[in-house]
């Protein structure tokens, strides 16, 4: 849009031919003619009313556009400032992550030492526990072994006291006539004693191989 001016409106008014100051006749005789002195002035009127209305019209429209170019400027800037503060989160965000994988990765290798010492540890547990097992299951054949000897050493005491005292009535009813119910005595007692002797030994050994099965499992 082109403003008018009034150097430009001259130059304009001077091309008219009727307006001219000096016109050429086929004679090549300088005719000096009048202008119109009123005509201009209306004009430069009408042009500076035509000009003013183009101003407040380009000056309306530059406004408007201003306006809209300054509020999305301000949204922009906007945008841009929210996205600083999701980036300035977003780095705490990130700072707290790495100090807790930093305390995971050291704990993670505090339990690898400590499986590792335990697998250390571990590897000498079967041969220790073969060596201990051992040990019960030979500390327990002894036991039973003694406990059979006991057992069987109180068997024949037992067995021979009432065999001793079978004789020492047989010897006596050599002299005097016994009948048959103090013989009958005599041989229940043997009897008792010999399943009293045989029960003990049973169950100490019944009992010595159960701690024996306990142990080995």
């Amino acid at each position: 849009m082109e403003l008018l001016t009034k150097a430009s409106v001259l130059e304009h008014l001077m091309r008219r031919p009727h307006h001219r100051g000096i016109r050429l006749l086929p004679g090549e005789v300088a005719v000096f003619e009048q202008p119109n002195s009123a005509w201009p002035v209306a004009m430069l009127k009408q042009l500076d009313e035509d000009n003013r209305r183009k101003y407040d019209s380009l000056s309306s429209v530059l406004h408007r556009e201003s306006s809209v170019l300054l509020a999305e400027a301000r949204t922009a800037i906007e945008d841009v400032r929210r996205e600083l503060r999701v980036q300035a989160a977003s780095s705490s965000k990130l700072s707290g992550m790495e100090a807790r994988l930093s305390s995971l990765e050291g704990s993670v290798l505090s339990a690898g030492r400590a499986v590792r010492e335990a697998g250390t540890g571990l590897a000498a547990v079967p041969d220790r526990l073969q060596r201990e097992l051992r040990a019960q299951f030979d500390a327990i054949v002894t036991a039973v072994r003694s406990e059979a000897m006991r057992a069987s050493m109180t068997r024949s005491s037992e067995e021979g006291a009432a065999l001793a005292q079978l004789s020492s009535q047989l010897a006596v009813g050599g002299q005097v006539m016994w009948g048959s119910a103090a013989l009958n005595g005599a041989l229940t007692g043997l009897e008792v004693a010999q399943g009293e002797g045989l029960r003990r030994m049973t169950l100490t050994l019944s009992s010595n191989l159960v701690d024996a099965e306990a142990a080995l499992q």
